[in-house]
């Protein structure tokens, strides 16, 4: 089995689809891509990175040499998507039971969501605090929607 292949098994061990797993790699899903299907050869700042963002095993990619991770994935530890707890293998963390990668994914995707209603109302707002000033006494409420 060639690196590339134990790459694409990686990633579906970890339970991220490409373009995720590619994002927090910091990586466009394109360039990603192109290591994962042996198109670009994996680099030691790669192997770096997929060590530091996921505790990625670099023996397992270049020699097949188990655990295919140093430590198991459990959540996110910080806001952003590169900094992800570790707990060890052995550890029955809570942490193992509530923030999964299929969660997490989830609640991702939650989030977008109500940031796009955010947005959405925050549009309407303006466009409504325009028309205010048209009702009378609505002066002072489209002043306030303007801050």
């Amino acid at each position: 089995m060639q690196d590339f292949e134990r790459l694409r098994l990686m990633r579906k061990e970890s339970g991220f689809e490409k373009d995720r797993f590619a994002e927090i790699l910091g990586y466009k899903p394109r360039t990603y891509a192109n290591f994962e299907n042996g198109t670009d050869k994996i680099t030691d700042f790669f192997l770096e990175k997929l060590q530091k963002t996921v505790n990625g095993n670099p023996d397992y990619i270049l020699k097949g040499e188990m655990p295919v991770f140093k430590t198991k994935i459990s959540g996110v530890m910080e806001g952003n998507y590169n900094a992800y707890e570790s707990v060890n293998q052995n550890n029955n963390s809570k942490y193992d039971e509530l923030m999964t990668p299929e969660r997490f994914e989830r609640l991702l995707t939650l989030m977008e969501r109500q940031q796009n209603t955010i947005d959405s109302l925050i549009e309407n707002q303006k466009v409504l605090s325009l028309k205010i000033p048209d009702v009378p006494g609505g002066e002072k409420y489209a002043r306030a929607a303007m801050r």
